[in-house]
């Protein structure tokens, strides 16, 4: 085996294998993909692809550029799709949905006035990399993982960060980001690949939906129902339309230092887990590398995976090429976009 034929694995593919062997075989061995554009994954890396320009050059506008030229080469039912996202309204009219451009600048212009410009809780960080791409050697396969940023803190402690883009984000401790393989393999990327001995890792959750804007009566009082907003974009909204912020202390001091739409919890570096998900990776990539035939998991995780109509039709023995040809199309890696 030359080194050209060494396989490369990531964290996504053992979770894809450990969830479906068959659909990592459609989405890794066969490299299909959708060719409908699907508003969460595509959300997540328009915001991703602003944070990445933003800690890497200080102008989150490069990252976003470049899916705002792709959006804008879409056909206007396309574009309110997106818009729209998993909004109830029946309403088909382009007056009822802001358009997603300016629902990510929102998110990202919130994200930099909570973590840079406000001083409740702003940090002192220096940024040690971004968008970090390394390939481990390992025995019979080639470790690969993107790191989204390693910064320093206040106190010269490293922290292995990655963004996530998530309808609702975790508010306490108890959850995925405590027992999530991901981040704990990206250490030992860190480590090896880099020479970066990090304390540990840190999940930075964007709320995928844009904060809401402060409901007007008629009488142009403001409503008292309760409503998922932030402060710059509270603020900003009552500037705008002839309000004066100093009288709605109430709506936008609890929101000052905090944001519902932001949320970072870490994980320090602990040696027993990382070696034991370092150990359960090297099984699963181990099962990838060396399968011959791959098994169907069939459960309700069925109904949302991208590849059930020619699951399905395989399975039963019936032609999935006309379906494959309408649906899907071969991954061109080429083709990716990147923030430059």
């Amino acid at each position: 085996m030359t080194k050209t034929d060494i396989p490369t694995i990531s964290h996504s593919q053992v979770s894809l294998w450990r969830e479906c062997e068959q659909r990592w075989t459609y989405r890794y061995g066969q490299r299909l993909v959708p060719k409908r554009i699907e508003r969460p994954l595509h959300l997540g890396s328009w915001v991703h692809a602003a944070l990445e320009a933003h800690y890497k050059y200080g102008n989150w506008r490069r990252g976003h550029k470049v899916y705002l030229a792709d959006y804008n080469k879409l056909f206007e039912e396309e574009k309110l799709r997106l818009d729209k996202g998993k909004s109830q309204k029946k309403s088909m009219d382009r007056a009822d949905y802001e358009p997603l451009p300016s629902q990510v600048e929102r998110i990202i212009r919130s994200y930099i006035w909570y973590y840079e410009k406000n001083t409740a809780t702003r940090r002192v960080e220096k940024t040690i990399a971004v968008e970090v791409e390394y390939h481990l050697p390992r025995d019979g396969y080639v470790q690969h993982g993107v790191i989204d940023r390693i910064y320093e803190d206040e106190d010269g402690l490293k922290w292995v960060q990655d963004h996530k883009v998530w309808d609702d984000i975790p508010l306490t401790e108890g959850t995925l980001h405590t027992v999530d393989p991901q981040l704990t393999i990206y250490l030992e990327g860190a480590k090896e690949a880099l020479g970066i001995e990090a304390a540990g890792v840190e999940y930075n959750y964007v709320r995928s939906a844009a904060p809401s804007f402060p409901i007007q009566n008629l009488d142009r009082s403001l409503s008292k129902k309760d409503v998922a907003t932030d402060y710059p974009t509270a603020f900003r909204w009552l500037k705008e339309n002839g309000y004066d912020p100093a009288q709605y202390s109430d709506l936008l001091l609890p929101l000052m230092g905090t944001s519902p739409f932001l949320r970072r919890h870490r994980l320090p570096r602990n040696e027993l887990v990382t070696t034991r998900v370092l150990e359960d990776f090297d099984r699963s990539a181990t099962e990838i590398v060396g399968h011959d035939a791959a098994v169907r998991n069939i459960g309700r995780h069925c109904d949302w995976c991208p590849y059930q109509t020619i699951c399905r039709n395989e399975l039963y023995g019936m032609s999935t090429k006309a379906l494959r040809d309408m649906n899907f199309e071969i991954e061109d890696k080429s083709k990716r976009k990147k923030v430059v």
